[in-house]
């Protein structure tokens, strides 16, 4: 079997699509995050599953980047990087909320309480470090690479142009 760059990328858009099901398919039954639903196993399979959309999101987003890469410019560019950070971020904070957070719960629920509290708006007086910022700029990366990299698809024509719209308009 020979690996060819058609490949490659076809291998992406199979990483991208399976990021969208994902997202699509934990977002109703996504537990609510709160202390107590750390350590059930709903939060455990849906975190997990965060995580592996978050880095499938990171491979087919770099797939859709090459494919259109000549024709779609620096704004293509600009939006990559961009939705890049927000896919790279999510994928450390979901591992985290998959992985870490159900083994604090018990002994460190303050820590808990106060990493949720920055997903679900309730500040807590303990110290989250970097979480707060991270989360900002995964959220920002979100919207402005997500609007960047669907007006830079539509305006490219490489990509169905339904896709464009549909992506940049539901990144805000």
């Amino acid at each position: 079997m020979q690996i060819t760059t058609s490949s490659l990328v076809r291998s992406t858009g199979l990483a991208a699509m399976g990021a969208g099901i994902i997202f699509a398919g934990i977002q109703p039954i996504h537990p609510l995050d709160v202390l107590s639903s750390v350590t059930t196993p709903q939060w455990a399979i849906i975190q997990t599953l965060k995580t592996i959309m978050s880095f499938l999101g990171l491979i087919g987003l770099a797939g859709l980047y090459v494919r259109q890469v000549k024709e779609a410019g620096w704004l293509a560019k600009a939006g990559y990087l961009v939705f890049s950070i927000f896919w790279a971020f999510t994928s450390a904070l979901a591992y985290v909320e998959a992985f870490v957070l159900p083994m604090l719960a018990t002994v460190a629920p303050q820590y808990v309480e106060g990493f949720l509290g920055v997903f679900n708006g309730h500040p807590t007086d303990f110290n989250m470090g970097a979480v707060p910022v991270l989360y900002s700029i995964a959220g920002a990366g979100y919207v402005l690479g997500g609007v960047l990299f669907g007006i830079a698809t539509f305006r490219a024509g490489v990509l169905p142009r339904w896709g464009a719209v549909i992506a940049a308009s539901t990144a805000h």
